[in-house]
């Protein structure tokens, strides 16, 4: 995940920086396959679809709010960019 930040890619944008704070965290376990389920090494990332994203203005490419102060956006939907993992079973 740190290296997805290094990238220059977050989850949340604040103040015009960056930051990463969703994250996935896999045991040893999945790991290191001994539980039948094998992590795909450097399959992290945030998913950004451009219908989650602001489209212009300042905020263009930060996640698509709900909530801004106390106004409501209806086709809002979070204020962070979901991550996943690839993971596939033996």
């Amino acid at each position: 995940m740190d290296a997805i930040l290094k990238s220059g890619t977050g989850t949340l944008s604040y103040k015009g920086q960056w930051n990463l704070f969703d994250q996935v965290i896999l045991s040893k376990g999945i790991m290191n396959g001994s539980k039948g389920l094998t992590y795909i090494t450097n399959s992290a990332a945030v998913y950004k679809p451009e219908w989650m994203c602001v489209q212009t203005g300042d905020s263009k490419g930060v996640p698509k709010r709900t909530f801004s102060g106390n106004k409501w956006y209806a086709d809002g939907y979070s204020d962070h960019f979901p991550v996943f993992v690839t993971i596939f079973a033996r």
